[in-house]
């Protein structure tokens, strides 16, 4: 499947829980990112809670199960599914960068490893969760749940319907078992502890994408991310 064929513009899916520990500046700079370096893009949906600075965005209320992260994400984007214009969206998290100039066209189904892999490096709920994914059967076993936005098609996504999610799954990694690509290795780069700018520096050499956790948030890096990304975005009031 090639999903720029009848290419106009892609919608972007942002699902956004509770409890950010950085006020969600990070969906305030994930935006920013997107504004300055994505092309091709259409309206922004956020899917959970908006937070009181956000603007120009499609808002659809959605509130977490208990318990049960992947499955809130997976109904956050089939709710996505219902209200994106076309057939093909892009789901980004809100902690997901843009580093360089990058059209929707280009985008590929990022992998590190597979599943079985993953499913032994992984601890508690996730490592269930991916064992889960690693059993079902489809056309790969790529691990796509690396930390970087990706492309569904709103058909193909709502496949994982017939899954059994009295249990839990990775979401990228079930959805892209049923197709066939453009597939691409990218090692997963996330990081969550304290860098000094410098460091950071050195650690975002040639990279398209990256990706942080709340540990990462420090003095140094907030003054990054404002020299990165200075610009207000139009989602900001």
């Amino acid at each position: 499947m090639k999903f720029y064929q009848n290419f106009r513009q892609m919608d972007i899916v942002i699902a956004l829980g509770t409890g950010s520990r950085w006020m969600d500046n990070e969906l305030r700079y994930a935006l920013r990112s997107i504004e300055t370096y994505l092309e091709g893009y259409g309206d922004v949906l956020l899917v959970g809670e908006k937070p009181k600075w956000i603007q120009n965005v499609r808002h659809f209320d959605i509130s977490d199960v208990p318990g049960r992260k992947n499955f809130s994400i997976f109904q956050k984007i089939l709710t996505g599914c219902e209200w994106v214009n076309g057939d093909d969206f892009i789901f980004w998290n809100d902690d997901h960068f843009l580093l360089k100039p990058f059209h929707v066209k280009q985008f590929k189904y990022w992998y590190d490893g597979d599943c079985w892999e993953w499913s032994h490096k992984a601890t508690g709920l996730y490592q269930r969760a991916t064992t889960n994914t690693n059993n079902l059967p489809g056309k790969n076993n790529h691990y796509t749940d690396i930390h970087v936005p990706i492309v569904y098609n709103k058909h193909l996504f709502a496949n994982l319907l017939k899954l059994d999610w009295k249990q839990e799954y990775i979401i990228k990694s079930a959805y892209t078992k049923q197709i066939d690509g453009p597939f691409e290795l990218m090692a997963d780069f996330k990081v969550n502890k304290w860098l000094t700018r410098n460091e950071w520096i050195g650690k975002l050499q040639n990279k398209l994408f990256f990706s942080i956790g709340s540990y990462a948030v420090n003095a140094d890096f907030k003054i990054l991310m404002q020299e990165l990304y200075p610009n207000k975005s139009k989602y900001e009031k």
